[in-house]
């Protein structure tokens, strides 16, 4: 029986990138491109991980690792947030709130 990622991620790129490793790895995954999309379906899911993009549309990806962490049902699931390396300092304090890793991402300059 396969682990269960819950993937919340926006930019295409990057969300074809790690669905590729995870399957290769032999991951189920499910993905969503927004913050409340993300806690609608995570009860239902229930997954064994989580992976987080910090800037999601709707509800920030740091909010939303906080407030999983405040439910007790699902405060136990690692969540890990894919974070832009040039936000590091400014989100610092976020992230130990809630956040059992991260990963530096580097994205693309938006125009």
């Amino acid at each position: 029986m396969s682990k269960k990622i819950l993937l919340a991620e926006n930019e295409r790129d990057i969300t074809e990138i790690l669905l590729y490793l995870f399957k290769a790895w032999d991951y189920e995954t499910t993905v969503v491109s927004d913050g409340i999309t993300l806690l609608e379906k995570i009860k239902k899911e229930m997954p064994d991980l989580i992976i987080i993009d910090s800037n999601l549309p709707k509800v920030d990806g740091l909010k939303v690792c906080k407030i999983l962490k405040e439910d007790f049902l699902t405060a136990y699931i690692p969540i890990i947030v894919l974070i832009d390396k040039r936000q590091i300092r400014k989100k610092i304090l976020e992230i130990e709130k809630g956040v059992d890793d991260y990963i530096l991402a580097a994205r693309k300059q938006r125009d």
